[in-house]
């Protein structure tokens, strides 16, 4: 429940900064806390052991493990409150509609192959808390790749149909 109140909190608040510092700033701003998140997530026991090495034995690393998830939802997936208006900045009239069915149908099959991918990562080895290293940097590695289509690549065709108006 905390981790979808941090959700909508995201993406309200990224629905209100993208009004001040534009929505592609905002993707990217968003997209690096998020794969920070994943950072954290993935090397909370690495986090925690060295926060055991100061005396700050109050955190465990189920609660740093948890903080990145709570940053990685916040952020990450918070930049949802903007995206679909992003996108459709990206298209033409003319090819708007069938882009953005097919990104959210990418998007669609990544969620049903994301998981299948994830538990042939896991493949029954002995659980424990180190288990969850790889695919959270596999998760920043992803976030870290679509920041850099995003500031390199994507540029709205609104803004230069405007121009021509």
């Amino acid at each position: 429940m905390i981790l979808s109140l941090g959700d909508l909190v995201g993406r309200l608040f990224s629905a209100w900064l993208s009004d001040y510092l534009g929505r592609r700033r905002t993707l990217f701003l968003f997209g690096l806390i998020g794969a920070l998140g994943c950072m954290i997530a993935a090397l909370s026991i690495q986090i925690s052991t060295i926060v055991h090495f100061l005396n700050l034995n109050m955190i465990s690393s189920g609660w740093i493990f948890f903080f990145g998830i709570l940053i990685a939802m916040m952020f990450g997936d918070g930049a949802f409150g903007i995206i679909n208006t992003f996108g459709g900045e990206m298209f033409s009239n003319q090819v708007r509609s069938t882009c953005l069915g097919l990104g959210y149908g990418v998007g669609s099959t990544a969620k049903i192959i994301g998981p299948v991918f994830l538990g042939g990562l896991i493949d029954g080895k002995n659980f424990s808390e180190n288990i969850v290293f790889v695919p959270f940097l596999i998760f920043a590695f992803i976030f870290l790749l679509v920041l850099l289509f995003i500031f390199l690549l994507a540029k709205p065709v609104i803004s230069s149909l405007m121009l021509c108006n």
